[in-house]
């Protein structure tokens, strides 16, 4: 009986860790994968469960990951592997701890212990990424609970929900009782911060200025199709649909080194003139925003390909786009410097620099979190600006940024009411990728725009609603234009921080070192009862 548990728990935990992820996100899955891992482990020894966990994270992570992190195959693996060896601990942990202790207080010892391994990852190198929290963003009364203590309250209510149910499950025989009343307990506290959630979506507010807002973005996939040809000889068919481990992507890879180390060479003229042709499109779209009423401009990440020798150019295209529009554009473009590329060294600078009415340059923004091992530009100075403007006071940020909310909390503690975010993803992780930055807005109560290459250009109010979007490979759609409400609402995460998170962190701690401290008397006793 316990071997067929076995298989129905460890099959159901594989496939609900799946659909959890972001090419197939099903949030009901992110609720219901720890619930059956968790009999899993409670229905077996530490040991052997602990192995079938880690079986099951790494299985899923596999066929969940591959395209979704860009990395090769070999470092995809690896990357897993810990990542699983990470994802069991918590399980282990409950395991551990809570055998002995009766009461229901021993349900928070999970969530608690995710809190550790979660926090972890938020203080790393991938941000909010792995965080279970992201398969919530549409779940908008819950997560309005970001605005008091971030995405910990969701990950909190995901792992308690497990740990609850698991509880209810082991006892409703024994005592009915005891199970009823830990159910009854989670479904209201959970309805309280439902119904926070519903009465702070539902508040009157006072009418509220908007301004129209522009994201452009454009296909620059035949650039890459002309810098292969230039440098090898040959044709390649490259779409804006490949993926980081497509051979298609390598062989690019490969034709821009070779561009780069010669990019004066008069062989590669086209390339240059296929920048330039690009760039273009780019103000062409732009100017059609404008012409349509369209005050800010944002172009996605790294839209103004170009060589770094000939950027004063492109800046001064537009300088003179935005005086002879009346608009504040956000140039967003990537220099390539040439050169033989050194291991280590950035061969790219990524910059959004915004240009006024006037033609004068009001800022210069590096992106401060290029992606680690796959980006190689300098990181900025890791602040987020407020420039103030006509319309509303606004910050620029770049894409893998945004998965930074302490990062992003400077909005929130500031006086920005609006965060434009130029951005370049991947097809495997689009919607996904921009759909979780809704957290940003909540989080900090400011409307946010992100204008994305390849993925899901889109909008969101100071409550994470949906204000526009735009899908870049639905029809080719390049550019957005909403009317962006201008009103910055009051939240807490930017004063408090992760005091939330810290508080269960501690919590957990301290039962580790109550457990240890009953391991350690009981072994003493053991000895004197021995003599």
């Amino acid at each position: 009986m316990r071997g067929k548990k076995n298989i129905v728990f460890l099959i159901s935990g594989v496939v609900f860790l799946v659909l959890q992820s972001p090419k197939w996100l099903f949030p009901p899955a992110a609720w219901l994968a720890p619930v059956f891992l968790l009999m899993l482990s409670q229905n077996n020894s530490w040991w052997k469960g602990s192995l079938l966990i880690w079986l099951a994270a790494f299985v899923s992570g596999i066929a969940a990951q591959h395209n979704v992190m860009p990395f090769p195959v070999p470092v995809l693996v690896m990357v897993v592997l810990v990542g699983s060896v990470l994802y069991v601990l918590p399980y282990l942990a409950y395991k551990l701890l809570s055998g002995k202790k009766k009461g229901y207080w021993k349900t928070l010892i999970f969530p608690a212990s995710f809190m550790v391994v979660e926090y972890y990852h938020f203080n790393g190198s991938s941000g909010v990424w792995q965080s279970i929290s992201g398969t919530q963003h549409g779940f908008l009364p819950l997560i309005q609970s970001a605005s008091v203590v971030g995405i910990w309250g969701v990950v909190f209510f995901i792992y308690w929900f497990a740990s609850t149910t698991v509880f209810v499950f082991e006892n409703r025989k024994e005592d009915p009782e005891k199970a009823v009343r830990a159910g009854v307990i989670f479904l209201v506290l959970f309805a309280v911060v439902l119904l926070f959630g519903i009465f702070r979506l539902s508040r009157p507010g006072h009418p509220v200025r908007t301004v129209k807002v522009a994201a452009i973005t454009v296909d620059n996939s035949t650039l890459y199709e002309t810098i292969y040809r230039c440098v090898t000889g040959d044709n390649i068919l490259f779409s804006a649909t490949v993926s980081p481990n497509d051979p298609e992507l390598a062989e690019v890879n490969k034709a821009m080194i070779g561009f780069l180390m010669d990019p004066d060479n008069p062989g590669y003229a086209a390339v240059k003139t296929e920048m330039i042709r690009i760039q273009d499109m780019a103000f062409d779209k732009s100017r059609m925003a404008a012409h349509n009423g369209s005050r800010i401009i944002l172009w996605s990440e790294g839209l103004g390909l170009t060589m770094s020798d000939d950027k004063e150019v492109l800046i001064k295209k537009g300088q003179q786009f935005a005086k002879e529009n009346n608009v504040y554009l956000l140039l967003a473009y990537a220099a390539f410097f040439g050169g033989v590329p050194k291991p280590g060294e950035a061969i790219y600078e990524n910059r959004v620099i915004t240009i006024g009415p006037d033609g004068e340059i009001m800022n210069v923004f590096d992106k401060n979190v290029p992606v680690p091992n796959v980006e190689r530009s300098a990181p900025g100075d890791g602040t987020i600006p407020v420039i103030y403007t006509k319309y509303a006071n606004i910050s620029p940020s770049i894409c893998y940024d945004a998965d930074f909310p302490r990062l992003v909390t400077q909005t929130g503690n500031g006086k920005t009411e609006i965060l434009l975010i130029p951005a370049s993803d991947w097809i495997d992780i689009s919607p996904y990728h921009s759909h979780i930055t809704r957290f940003r807005a909540v989080e900090n109560g400011i409307s946010v725009v992100k204008s994305v290459r390849n993925g899901l250009s889109v909008a969101y109010d100071p409550y994470g609603r949906i204000v526009g979007e735009s899908d870049f490979f639905d029809g080719n759609a390049e550019t957005l234009m909403v009317d962006l409400p201008v009103k910055k609402t009051d939240t807490l995460y930017p004063v408090w921080g992760d005091l939330f998170a810290r508080i269960w962190i501690l919590f957990f701690l301290s039962i580790v070192l109550l457990h240890i401290k009953d391991y350690v008397k009981g072994r003493i006793r053991k000895k004197r009862n021995q003599k």
